[in-house]
């Protein structure tokens, strides 16, 4: 942040558009994205994993009544086919779902929930989740944890839903688009849902934490919070 400024004066003073040439690469003196910083130090995947636990502290569960009515518009319309592999039918994907803290929110709103749940991440991500995320869900279930990149495609196909949670905030419009469209090549079309978790800007008067935060993901990822139309 301390060095926005002069990478702005490099640029005419125009917002950045990409992950490896923006403020944060700028004033690191660096090649890499700033995940890719984070994945290259243990210590810095468990701090990040423990900053995305925090911003979920304080709010509303995700899948509660007052946010997303997972229980009128989720459950009910799901099918339990079996996937052709034979193994269950998937309710919920929680892509880039860090160490699977929105799925246990799922589970505890939502025990008896049909369907599997899946966790996908990154290996390094996955490597530091916690033993507990292998153990048994207080109703029964498990948590699949798989290795996934979603710029690649989506490997579980006709899932109910696919969530994503202060994932699109991240990246610039491209990336976001193609990230998008690696999950509705999966989606069954009249069936499957996409989830989106992320702030909205209002068109006027935003908050000074709205507009701060929207400051950080252009230093860090060259990336935006958007308004309801972006």
């Amino acid at each position: 942040m301390i060095n926005l400024h002069k990478w702005l004066k490099t640029k005419s003073y125009q917002s950045p558009t990409t992950t490896i040439d923006n403020p944060f690469t700028f004033g690191h003196q660096t090649s890499q994205t700033f995940f890719e910083v984070i994945a290259s130090i243990v210590k810095n995947t468990e701090h990040f994993n423990d900053h995305t636990i925090a911003l979920c502290q304080g709010h509303p569960a995700w899948c509660s009544g007052s946010v997303y009515p997972a229980a009128e518009r989720l459950i009910p319309g799901f099918d339990a086919t079996p996937q052709p592999d034979g193994s269950e039918a998937v309710m919920l994907v929680d892509i880039a779902g860090n160490i699977g803290h929105d799925l246990q929110s799922f589970v505890s709103h939502h025990p008896s929930h049909p369907g599997r749940l899946v966790l996908q991440d990154l290996p390094y991500v996955l490597a530091v989740a916690p033993p507990f995320l292998t153990s048994p869900l207080p109703n029964g279930k498990y948590i699949q944890l798989q290795e996934h990149d979603f710029f690649t495609p989506q490997p579980v196909v006709g899932a109910r839903a696919y969530y994503l949670h202060h994932i699109m905030h991240d990246w610039p419009d491209d990336k976001c688009i193609s990230i998008v469209t690696q999950i509705k090549k999966a989606m069954k079309p009249g069936y499957s849902r996409l989830l989106i978790n992320d702030h909205i800007i209002p068109e006027k008067e935003a908050s000074w934490e709205a507009t701060y935060l929207d400051l950080t993901m252009m230093v860090l990822f060259g990336a935006k919070e958007r308004t309801e139309k972006e």
